[in-house]
């Protein structure tokens, strides 16, 4: 398990939430726990932005989709490992 501090930095008064990630889950599953410890309703396509790929929801048929990474397939750790921020 993996404490974070997540920051929404895109409104005037920016907001964070600290959470507790269960180890081996995906991008997707990350996904998911971001919106509920948000309250957020899940209307939008996700990103995370790793300079190099990215996990993406996005069609496979996309110009970028060789640096696209599935976020139902991609598990967090080794990324986490790797990236500190992002």
């Amino acid at each position: 398990m993996t404490s974070m501090e997540l920051l929404h930095l895109n409104i005037e008064s920016p907001i964070w939430r600290r959470l507790l990630i269960p180890s081996g889950i995906t991008f997707h599953k990350f996904h998911k726990l971001i919106q509920a410890a948000f309250d957020w309703q899940d209307y939008h396509l996700y990103l995370f932005d790793f300079n190099d790929f990215f996990v993406v929801n996005s069609d496979p048929d996309t110009p970028f989709h060789n640096i696209e990474k599935n976020p139902k397939k991609v598990k967090i750790d080794p990324v986490f490992k790797e990236y500190k921020q992002f």
